[in-house]
């Protein structure tokens, strides 16, 4: 599974990532994971799906989560067997897109002022956006700039996508090398 963003329209701002994970994830990551979340559910008035799935931050969510971490550490539940091979498979393919990261890196010689980064997040991993600068001077309450700096992080996604796409649709093709290089 793999999702995207990066945006500059009028309502959302978003700097452009990847998301993926190994297929088949697991919904229940620990064993009797159902019930403990139907009975959190229950004390918070939410939907059991909702405790890790809702973006929501209200104090109710919040302490929904919260109470449900604390049952999972307080009686130390395991996770499934389902769940550990499911997490085996994708740590495989984290570390292959890692490989893969490396190797568009070793590739491009000019240095941008985004790299992409791979992060760990649930359930799966995340390729981001990261700028060289440090963060106060690329994200400023000017809107222009916020926009200018997502477009700069956009341009090094586009590159990696060129990079993929003659890596495993035209690996016998040469150019790609010059492009990644251009000294614009």
């Amino acid at each position: 599974m793999v999702l995207a963003g990066g945006h500059t329209e009028e309502d959302h701002l978003g700097f452009p990532y990847l998301m993926g994970c190994a297929k088949n994830a697991s919904k229940y990551r620990f064993v009797g994971d159902k019930e403990i979340r139907e009975r959190v559910a229950k004390k918070f008035n939410i939907l059991p799906d909702e405790i890790m799935r809702s973006r929501e931050m209200t104090d109710n969510f919040v302490n929904a989560r919260k109470a449900y971490w604390e049952i999972i550490e307080k009686e130390d539940i395991p996770e499934t067997e389902e769940y550990e091979n499911w997490q085996k498979e994708n740590d495989i393919l984290e570390q292959n897109v890692q490989n893969i990261l490396d190797e568009f890196y070793k590739t491009k010689q000019k240095e941008t002022d985004f790299y992409l980064h791979l992060s760990p997040v649930y359930p799966g991993y995340r390729v981001e956006s990261v700028g060289r600068k440090k963060e106060e001077e690329i994200i400023t309450k000017d809107r222009k700039e916020i926009e200018g700096a997502i477009r700069l992080a956009q341009e090094e996604m586009e590159l990696f996508g060129k990079f993929l796409k003659q890596r495993f649709f035209y690996p016998n093709k040469e150019g790609l090398s010059s492009e990644l290089n251009k000294t614009e």
